[in-house]
């Protein structure tokens, strides 16, 4: 089965541009998934896509990649208790 891949490019929190002190300029795709369980993400052309809906996910702030994998596991759950 192919699944289509989800880019969704979502306008900051905040109106001010990023500055190169609160982002983690030197890690990679690859980097962060090393971080997590085998088989939550996989990166494709150095974009970090979660495995379970393979959308982009946002691999420079780790705090973003958290949100996401507390959403997954908020979505997980409640299919699970229906």
């Amino acid at each position: 089965m192919i699944m289509d891949k989800f880019v969704v490019k979502t306008p900051s929190a905040s109106s001010k541009a990023k500055t190169r002190l609160h982002l983690a300029v030197n890690i990679t795709a690859n980097d962060r998934t090393r971080k997590y369980p085998p088989g939550t993400f996989h990166v494709e052309d150095g974009m970090l896509f979660c495995s379970s809906y393979n959308m982009v996910i946002d691999h420079v702030q780790k705090c973003v990649v958290d949100k996401h994998l507390e959403a997954l596991k908020t979505v997980l759950n409640r299919k699970t208790v229906s």
